[in-house]
């Protein structure tokens, strides 16, 4: 999962795309859809680990800031 969202660092590929690739692999992984991960309600517990991976994914992996990645997981990092 990483050496994708390691190579995607330092393009130009907007960050929406970025955060939609981590959210992506982090659903695959765990087994859950990706909408329910980018989705701003509280679900189970399965989905928000997948959440918690993906925006982990956006933030460490491809250096993205957090609010950016929080805004685009319905997230608030203010």
């Amino acid at each position: 999962m990483h050496a994708y969202l390691a190579a995607v660092r330092g393009t130009s590929i907007p960050s929406d795309v970025t955060c939609a690739l981590a959210a992506r692999l982090a659903a695959s992984a765990s087994g859950v859809a990706a909408s329910e991960v980018v989705s701003s309600r509280r679900l189970s517990r399965r989905v928000s680990t997948a959440r918690q991976i993906g925006m982990y994914l956006a933030h460490t992996a491809v250096g993205l800031p957090l609010t950016k990645v929080a805004a685009y997981f319905g997230r608030d990092r203010t």
